[in-house]
């Protein structure tokens, strides 16, 4: 499934669109915005920019042009290289795949940031998909959504506990008491602090540096 992931709040990148295509402009550029709300021309207060806006996912957006008239639409960002007076330089070109309302006249605006009141069928069609700011997520069976990466993301148990077993805290949150699971035989690579209840010899053991080492019971009384 294809994610549509949405910007974050503060995002607002001065563009250029021409025949269905957004291209990036400098941030600095400002003789073709004289008209345009004071408060979408400066990159302040953890404003997000270029880099922050996605690659590998269409996402949702917004074009601002003069006197705030606005067009809503979804596109997916691709890069493209040109050589301008013998120096390389990066053009950021977005592809638009659909305006909602209409699609809007060329010329100046400013790209910024756009949550949808619904989805598109396609968008959310199927079993356990939740919207997310980070796209449409599908929890697949005994699965969690977690933060991982930076991202809502439906992760695998294993991916969970390998993230558990990194912290340390002074209680587990998560069980009242230790259970033992019964052994006949020790394992064969246990790492050390390993600790079994061996139903041959009918007692606690655990892993040591020099070997296992059996546990008194009646010490710990």
């Amino acid at each position: 499934m294809n994610k549509v992931k949405i910007l974050k709040s503060k995002t607002f990148v001065k563009v250029f669109f021409e025949d269905n295509n957004i291209a990036f402009l400098d941030p600095l550029e400002t003789e073709a915005f004289e008209n345009f709300d004071f408060a979408l021309m400066h990159c302040q207060n953890d404003c997000v920019c270029e880099d922050h806006i996605p690659t590998d996912f269409d996402f949702y957006f917004k074009l601002v042009g003069e006197r705030n008239k606005s067009y809503t639409g979804k596109g997916n960002r691709l890069e493209s290289q040109f050589f301008l007076n013998g120096d390389k330089t990066s053009k950021w070109d977005i592809f638009v795949d659909t305006f909602f309302t209409s699609t809007p006249p060329d010329g100046h605006y400013i790209l910024a940031s756009y949550c949808p009141s619904s989805l598109e069928d396609g968008e959310l069609y199927g079993d356990n998909l939740i919207h997310t700011s980070d796209g449409v997520v599908e929890v697949k069976k005994d699965n969690f959504l977690l933060n991982k990466d930076g991202e809502l993301s439906s992760v695998e148990p294993e991916d969970v506990l390998s993230i558990f077993s990194k912290r340390k805290v002074k209680v587990s949150p998560s069980f009242k008491e230790l259970r033992i699971s019964n052994s006949r035989t020790r394992p064969a690579r246990a790492a050390v602090g390993t600790l079994i209840y061996n139903q041959t010899t009918g007692q606690l053991e655990f892993k040591g540096k020099n070997g296992w080492e059996r546990i008194i019971t009646e010490n710990l009384k």
